[in-house]
């Protein structure tokens, strides 16, 4: 296997995920990450790999490679080389199945959205009116009738105090501010704003990436929830990828598959969950606009060093650390 550093970005090309793009790592750099970029030629196939390297105490590292693009051609090269690096273990989040029974792993919890919900943006918004959960649709019109409004504008402020608001309601920790602040600088991110009276009442950060719109974060307020301003928020966004484009709205993060019938099973509009998963509400919210569910791998950790990585382990449940996404 041959492989190579220090490609430019024209070289670099586009990714199936804008997690790998060249962009996106350059954005993490200017935040403070270790990007490392490299790319590997086996049999005439070269492939691309970004990932995160991670400092680790006693002077160990990690590596973080989300939405990796790797086929089981490459898979033990890509591992043979970095553990010839010298890494303690690999956090890899692969857009396919792989067998790595071969190696030392542990399931561990995916720091990208592990379970996202996709609308197609086919043909008229009308026919998305169709498709999407009557309540949703009542919704939206209640919103409209309320006179809430929708404005285009990336301002970090507004989503910093809805965000403060939102992440103390629902008891979970957010993104840092240093990446609020960034991500809303890059080119092709768009901020949403669903205003009433002058308030605002919901907001919601989003990407757009080849054919997809995707709805990264978002935020609202504990006032006048009777308005529904989200609803005419995303109804709007969706109106706006199709001007553009654009294929799919990916929503992001939801509750994986319930088995309907099952004791704490919520289902709606088709959809079903455990209501006792963290992401409940967000699910019923997603579902009622249509669309389905898409499950990414699950997050492994493949492990170099086994007793450093089961301290490792012990130390990080003692503090309890919680995993953040991108």
């Amino acid at each position: 296997m041959k492989i190579v550093l220090g490609k430019t970005q024209s070289e670099w090309g586009e990714k199936k995920s804008f997690l790998q793009t060249w962009e996106y790592g350059d954005f993490l750099a200017s935040i403070g990450r270790d990007i490392k970029r490299k790319s590997y030629t086996l049999d005439n196939e070269t492939i691309d790999i970004q990932q995160i390297n991670t400092g680790l105490p006693l002077g160990k590292k990690t590596t973080y490679i989300p939405h990796a693009d790797i086929p089981a051609s490459h898979i033990d090269g890509v591992l043979d080389d970095l553990k010839k690096e010298g890494f303690a273990f690999v956090r890899l989040e692969s857009l396919a199945d792989l067998d790595l029974s071969a190696y030392n792993t542990r399931k561990t919890i995916n720091r990208q959205p592990q379970y996202t919900w996709i609308l197609p943006l086919e043909g008229s918004m009308d026919d998305l009116y169709a498709n999407m959960h009557r309540k949703t649709r009542y919704n939206i019109r209640l919103a409209k009738k309320k006179r809430v409004e929708i404005e285009q504008k990336n301002d970090y402020q507004t989503f910093a105090t809805l965000n403060a608001l939102t992440t103390k309601r629902q008891q979970y920790t957010s993104i840092s501010d240093t990446y609020l602040k960034e991500v809303l600088e890059l080119p092709h991110v768009y901020q949403f704003n669903a205003i009433h009276d002058n308030d605002i009442l919901a907001t919601a950060i989003t990407l757009e990436y080849k054919d997809t719109l995707y709805y990264l974060i978002g935020a609202s307020s504990d006032e006048k929830r009777s308005v529904m301003a989200p609803y005419a928020l995303h109804e709007h966004i969706i109106a706006w990828a199709m001007e553009r484009g654009l294929e799919t709205y990916d929503l992001w993060g939801t509750a994986p598959t319930g088995e309907k019938g099952k004791e704490n099973t919520l289902c709606h509009h088709e959809y079903c969950w455990d209501r006792t998963h963290p992401l409940s509400g967000v699910a019923r919210f997603k579902a009622g606009f249509g669309g389905h569910l898409y499950s990414h791998p699950d997050a492994v950790d493949i492990i170099f060093d086994k007793t450093y990585y089961t301290l490792f382990s012990i130390y990080q449940r003692m503090r309890g650390v919680r995993i953040a996404g991108q």
